[in-house]
C-alpha cells in the first residue's frame, strides 16, 4: 500500500485522522469537563487544607501502583496480535508480577511502620481541624488494591478494543462524583464527614466498575477454557517465557520508568506538605490536576488505541509516517490552545476557587503553561520509542529527569515554595524532551525535523504570554 497522496485536502487529512477516534475523543472531551467541574466543586467545598491534605494521601498512595501500573501496558502492546491461548499467560503473568510487588511493598511498609515508627511520616496529619482522619489510611490502602485490579480489567477491554465501554464507564464514575459532591454541597455536611462519605464513594464506583469488565474480559480470554489447559508446570513455564520474551525487553524499562514517573508527579507536594505547607501543596496540585487534563487528554486517547497502531506501524510505515506526522502538529497545536486558556483565565481561576490570596498563583501557571506545550513535543517522541519496543533510551532519559528534578526541588522548594517546584518541573521537562528526541532522529515512523520547529515555537509562544505581566500588573503580577 502506497502512503497518502501529497495532494490530499487538508480536510480530508483531517477527517482521516478523527474520524477513527471520534467517538472516544468525544466522550473524553465530556469526561474532561466533568472532572473540572468536580474538582472546582472538591475544591470550593473541602478549601485548600482539606484538599492538600487529599492530595498528599493522594500522593502517598499512588506510591505501590507505581511498581506495577505500567504491567498493564504490556498487555495493550502485546495481546492483540497474540494467539487466545497466549493471551490467557500474558494476562496471567502480569498480574502475578503486580501481585507480587503490591505485596512486598506492603510488608516493606509494615515492617517500618512497626520497627521505626517515626519513620511512619504519613501520621504527621492524622488530625485535622480537632477532628482525627485515620480512616484515610485505611481507605487509602484498600483503594490501592481494588485499582490494581481495575487497571489490568481496563487495558484488557482496550486490547479488546472495546474503548468506548471505557469510556462510557469512566463518564458514569465522573457523573456519580458530581451528583454526590453536589448533595454533599446542598446538604452542607461537615468536612470530616464529607471526607468519609467521599472515600466510601470512591472504593463504590471502583468495585461496581471492575465487576462489569471482569465479566466482559473473561468472556474475550476464554479464561476458564484455556485455564484449564495450564498444569501447575505449565503455569510455571508460561511466567517465566512471558517475562523473558516481554517484560524484560519492553515492561520492566517501562515499569522502572513509572517509578520515576511517581517522583515527578508528586515529590513536590510531599516535599511541601511534609514541611507544614499545606495551602502551598494544594495551590500546585490544584495547578497540577487542572494541566493534568490536557496534558493527558490526547496521551490517553493514544493509549486506548494502541492495539491499532502496533498493526499499522508494523504492516505499513509509509501510511503511519503521512498519519503521525499529522497527529504531531494538532497535538502541539491543541496543546498550545490549552495552555493559553489556562493561563489567560487566571482572574476566573482565583475566583472559581477561592484562591484570591495566593498571588504566586500566576507564575505558577504560566510555568504549567510552558511545561503543557513542551510536554507534548516529549509526547510525540515517546509513542515513537513505544512503538519500537526498546524502552532502555526511555528508562534514561527519565531517570536523568528524576535526578535534575529532585535536585532543584531540595534547592528551590524552602526558598521559593511551589514556584520552584513548577521551575523544576519545567526544567526537567525540557531535558526528557531533548534525550527522547534524539532518541528518535533516525527513525522511520515520523519526520523528526517537526522537533525543531515545536520547540522554536514553544520559546515564541511563551515570550507571548510573557507581555501579560508587562501590560497587566494588577491581574498577572509577578510574584516570588
Amino acid at each position: 500500500m502506497q502512503s497518502l497522496p501529497i495532494s490530499q485536502s487538508l480536510y480530508q487529512r483531517a477527517r482521516s485522522l478523527v474520524a477513527p477516534v471520534f467517538k472516544v475523543t468525544a466522550l473524553e472531551l465530556v469526561i474532561q469537563g466533568l472532572g473540572f467541574v468536580i474538582m472546582a466543586i472538591k475544591f470550593r467545598y473541602f478549601g485548600a487544607t482539606f484538599m492538600g491534605l487529599i492530595g498528599y494521601f493522594g500522593a502517598l498512595g499512588e506510591l505501590p501502583s507505581a511498581f506495577y501500573s505500567n504491567f498493564n501496558r504490556g498487555l495493550q502492546r502485546f495481546l492483540p496480535t497474540a494467539a487466545p491461548m497466549r493471551r490467557v499467560e500474558i494476562f496471567i503473568a502480569t498480574f502475578f508480577f503486580q501481585v507480587v510487588f503490591l505485596a512486598l511493598f506492603f510488608a516493606v511498609l509494615t515492617a517500618i511502620a512497626l520497627t521505626i515508627p517515626k519513620w511512619a511520616f504519613w501520621r504527621s496529619h492524622m488530625v485535622l481541624e480537632g477532628g482525627n482522619v485515620g480512616f484515610v489510611v485505611n481507605f487509602t490502602g484498600a483503594i490501592i488494591i481494588l485499582i490494581l485490579v481495575q487497571g489490568v480489567l481496563s487495558s484488557l477491554m482496550s486490547a479488546m478494543h472495546l474503548y468506548l465501554e471505557v469510556q462510557i464507564l469512566k463518564l458514569a464514575q465522573c457523573a456519580v462524583q458530581l451528583a454526590a459532591f453536589l448533595a454533599l454541597a446542598w446538604m452542607s455536611a461537615g468536612k470530616l464527614k464529607g471526607l468519609w462519605i467521599y472515600y466510601w464513594m470512591m472504593t463504590g464506583i471502583i468495585v461496581v466498575s471492575s465487576l462489569y469488565m471482569a465479566s466482559r474480559a473473561a468472556r474475550w480470554l476464554k479464561f476458564k477454557e484455556y485455564f484449564a489447559e495450564l498444569k501447575p508446570g505449565g503455569l510455571r513455564l508460561a511466567i517465566v517465557s512471558v517475562y523473558r520474551e516481554q517484560f524484560l525487553p519492553y515492561t520492566l524499562p517501562k515499569q522502572v520508568t513509572s517509578i520515576l514517573a511517581y517522583v515527578k508527579e508528586n515529590i513536590a507536594v510531599i516535599f511541601l506538605g511534609h514541611m507544614g505547607l499545606l495551602a502551598d501543596a494544594a495551590v500546585f496540585n490544584l495547578a497540577n490536576k487542572m494541566y493534568g487534563l490536557p496534558r493527558r487528554f490526547l496521551p490517553g486517547i493514544v493509549s486506548m488505541m494502541l492495539p491499532k497502531l502496533v498493526v499499522l506501524a508494523e504492516t505499513n510505515k509509509a501510511r503511519f509516517r503521512s498519519k503521525y506526522n499529522d497527529f504531531s502538529w494538532a497535538q502541539f497545536g491543541l496543546h498550545i490552545i490549552a495552555a493559553t486558556a489556562l493561563f489567560a483565565g487566571i482572574p476566573i481561576i482565583r475566583k472559581l476557587f477561592h484562591v484570591e490570596n495566593a498571588p504566586e498563583l500566576t507564575v505558577v501557571f504560566y510555568l504549567f503553561s510552558a511545561n503543557l506545550v513542551i510536554n507534548a513535543v516529549g509526547n510525540a517522541n515517546f509513542n515513537i520509542i513505544e512503538l519500537s519496543k526498546d524502552m532502555r533510551w526511555y528508562m534514561l532519559s527519565v531517570a536523568v529527569r528524576i535526578v535534575v528534578l529532585v535536585s532543584i526541588n531540595i534547592f528551590l522548594i524552602p526558598r521559593m515554595g511551589n514556584i520552584g517546584a513548577t521551575v523544576a518541573l519545567v526544567i526537567s521537562t525540557v531535558v526528557v524532551t531533548a534525550m527522547q528526541s534524539w532518541d528518535t532522529r533516525k527513525t522511520e515512523l515520523w519526520d523528526w525535523r517537526h522537533n525543531i520547529w515545536h520547540f522554536l515555537i514553544w520559546i515564541g509562544v511563551a515570550a507571548v504570554w510573557a507581555l501579560l505581566f508587562l501590560f497587566f500588573p494588577g491581574t498577572y503580577p509577578l510574584h516570588f
